[in-house]
């Protein structure tokens, strides 16, 4: 009978002792909030009698008796912690010296535990003078004494991930935040206090990845941060590590798959400035650090890490201002892209590609959809309503399956801005770097004015993009590249003689081959570099244009020094080179658009085929189809049908289809007959009714493919 009171009397013991050390623990700032405080009582209450109760089964062990005198004397040891209760209580000691103030906790321990440790000598000894009996009853001590060690255990393991939570505040809005040139959905974290951040992507078998930046204006620059993160859904695991901050650009962060748990919807992120006592963080005592400094957190991220099952990466390059007819590759005189000319052998080469409308952001966006760009909506200054159903693009399509993602769009460049930040192009990219390549020329002589900033090498955002796929071995990516450099083509030293010839008045066409002719060279350096790397020769590598120059264009081709394009034959057309791992390149004669690119690495990547777009599968190409393109509002339709080329201004508003202008028929040309004489042609009144026909078709593409809601004019 006396067993139930001795465990009475060692719960009592363990629970002041939990207390006492709940207390100290607090007082030294390593515990806070009232569940930390409760599972810290339980774990040092559950440990206390779990070794006490160990220390009873091996004096029944060693010295089995009957008689109750050691458990006599054990309930008396006990009844030491009682010596604890003043300071549990607050009750004030008048201590002859300041010092034992500051001391206290440890002198009312000395107090317990100097008697306490005594009376357990008089229990061994006690025990040694007692007359012996069997040693069973030690294995139920034994039993006990693991059950209150491994509920001790578990109340530490939660206390671990609780001390965390509480310092545990709810993450802030995602806007977008700058480091450097590239920008990402960030949110901002105060050191010391960890932001709860749900998990809204699936869970996959990859890494999980942050993004950490410093705010450039923090003069105190951090050369390390040291992170916690604590994951919760089905169960709750801790991760603790650390990275070296880059200055002035994004770092990424990385834990990888193994130590992730198999599920989680939400993670806490802390960070810190000074490393932690790993100790303490292992015994759930987390000491609060919250200071004035921040730093933007971006994410969190799923990244696919392939098994067997290896998923393909993407990048594609698109070059403003490239036009099919000025290409060697194409069949040009000049030599200008004798290097894209050599790797042909191992792309499908498109002869017959057409651009769905003669500017930048409306050609890409196509690019990356696959739908036209009264779909899409990015056209002629518009972007889609907020209200819109935007198509979804290459990015956020291959982002949810677990991509890593990253575009360098040269879209603050010296001739403007276009494709920035805002524009929706950063839609679905992890990493969004909109800064074109810019050189710093030297001051003009004898003038006070500062100089104009000239623009840089296509060199300078093909390193930037090179260096990311660098830096990322091992993770499926997919990479878009838009180069601006060929559209305002200047004479600069670093394009050397090229086709300009020494004391020749500097034409358009001469400085635009010669500017063609570097670009080559550098983009010929760069697919060298990715074939070089992990995954990039294994890529599906597309290279292409969203418009060209029309040199014989009414009114000259440059205005202000940027190139200006149309709806001819010589603008439309573009070049289109894909490169599939494994196959052998060819020349395709088809007539297809840049709207065909997205589903076509959709399926080379074997994913799911996207209903409802515009393009097809080169792949499975084989007819020959009209190709539309548009321009201008009123808009302007031309179509490329067989041999023929038809252009209409239907004078209607492109979006809601009412009559802003006057109908006319534009062009109605016989391609390969005006490229090979170059003379006028009147073929309206030869071909009656296929010119009506040809209108009919294009009047009943703009009335199908408008977007539902009205756009509103792109940011500036």
């Amino acid at each position: 009978m006396i067993v139930p009171f001795y465990l009475v009397s060692l719960g009592l013991a363990g629970g002041l002792v939990g207390v006492w050390a709940r207390r100290m623990l607090a007082a030294a700032g390593l515990v806070s909030g009232f569940h930390s405080g409760l599972l810290t009582v339980a774990v040092v209450a559950l440990a206390y009698v779990g070794l006490e109760l160990a220390f009873m089964a091996l004096v029944r062990m060693l010295k089995p008796t009957r008689s109750p005198l050691p458990i006599l004397w054990d309930m008396v040891a006990q009844a030491a912690a009682l010596v604890l209760v003043p300071y549990l209580l607050h009750i004030a000691v008048p201590w002859p010296w300041a010092v034992l103030v500051k001391y206290e906790p440890l002198i009312y321990l000395a107090a317990f535990a100097v008697p306490h440790t005594f009376l357990k000598l008089v229990v061994f000894f006690g025990a040694l003078q007692s007359r012996p009996a069997s040693p069973l009853p030690a294995l139920g001590y034994f039993a006990a004494a693991a059950a209150a060690l491994f509920g001790a255990f578990a109340a530490q393991q939660q206390l671990a991930t609780a001390a965390l939570r509480n310092t545990t505040v709810p993450a802030g809005p995602e806007t977008a935040v700058r480091a450097g040139s590239g920008w990402t959905q960030a949110r901002d974290l105060r050191e010391g206090l960890a932001a709860h951040m749900p998990i809204a992507e699936p869970r996959t078998k990859g890494d999980l990845v942050l993004y950490f930046a410093q705010p450039e204006d923090d003069p105190a620059r951090l050369d390390t941060v040291f992170v916690t993160l604590a994951f919760s859904g089905a169960g709750s695991t801790t991760f603790e590590g650390q990275t070296a901050l880059a200055d002035g650009q994004w770092t990424e962060f990385r834990v990888s798959a193994e130590a992730l748990p198999e599920k989680c919807d939400a993670v806490d992120v802390l960070w810190s400035a000074r490393p932690g006592q790993e100790w303490l963080a292992k015994a759930g005592l987390r000491p609060a650090t919250a200071t004035d400094r921040h730093l933007a957190v971006s994410g969190p991220w799923f990244i696919d890490r392939p098994g067997a099952a290896k998923k393909k990466s993407v990048i594609v390059i698109a070059l403003d201002g490239l036009r099919a007819e000025s290409m060697s590759l194409y069949g040009y005189s000049r030599e200008t892209t004798p290097a894209l000319k050599a790797r042909a052998s191992t792309m499908a080469v498109f002869e017959q590609a057409y651009t769905p409308a003669p500017e930048t952001p409306a050609a890409c966006m196509s690019l990356l959809t696959g739908v036209n760009p009264l779909r899409h909506g990015h056209f002629e200054g518009q972007v889609p309503a907020p209200e819109s159903k935007a198509p979804e693009t290459l990015a956020g399509l291959f982002r949810a399956v677990g991509y890593h993602t990253a575009a360098f769009t040269d879209g603050r460049g010296v001739d403007g801005e276009d494709m920035v930040q805002g524009s929706g192009f950063e839609k679905g990219f992890l990493l969004f770097d909109d800064a074109a390549p810019m050189d710093a020329p030297a001051p003009a002589p004898g003038s006070s004015a500062p100089p104009k900033a000239l623009p840089g090498s296509a060199a300078g955002t093909l390193a930037k993009a090179g260096d990311w796929i660098q830096a990322h071995p091992g993770d499926p990516w997919f990479v878009f590249v838009r180069l601006r450099e060929l559209r305002a083509p200047q004479r600069l030293d670093r394009y050397g003689e090229g086709f300009l010839g020494k004391g020749r008045a500097t034409n358009a066409v001469d400085l635009y081959d010669t500017v063609l002719l570097d670009l080559d060279r550098r983009l010929d350096a760069f697919l060298e570099r990715l074939d070089a790397l992990p995954g990039g020769e294994d890529a599906v590598v597309v290279i292409t244009s969203p418009w060209g120059p029309d040199f014989a264009a009414p009114g000259g081709v440059m205005q202000k020094g940027v190139l200006q394009s149309g709806l001819s034959e010589a603008a439309l057309r573009v070049p289109l080179l894909i490169r599939i791992p494994g196959q052998a390149g060819r020349n395709r004669k088809v007539p297809v658009t840049l709207c065909d690119v997205a589903p076509t690495v959709l399926s080379q990547c074997g994913q799911a085929a996207v209903s409802g777009l515009d393009g097809v599968d080169l792949a499975r190409q084989t007819e020959f189809r009209d190709c539309v393109s548009m321009r201008g509002n009123p808009v302007a339709l031309s179509v490329r049908s067989g041999r023929w080329r038809f252009g209409w201004q239907s004078g209607l508003d492109p979006f809601t289809l009412q009559r802003t202008g006057t109908e006319a028929v534009l062009e109605f040309t016989d391609v390969p007959l005006f490229q090979n004489s170059r003379t006028a042609q009147n073929n309206l009144g030869k071909e009656p009714e296929l010119a009506q026909q040809l209108r009919r078709s294009l009047s009943d593409y703009l009335e199908k493919g408008r977007v539902a809601t009205a756009p509103q004019p792109a940011l500036k």
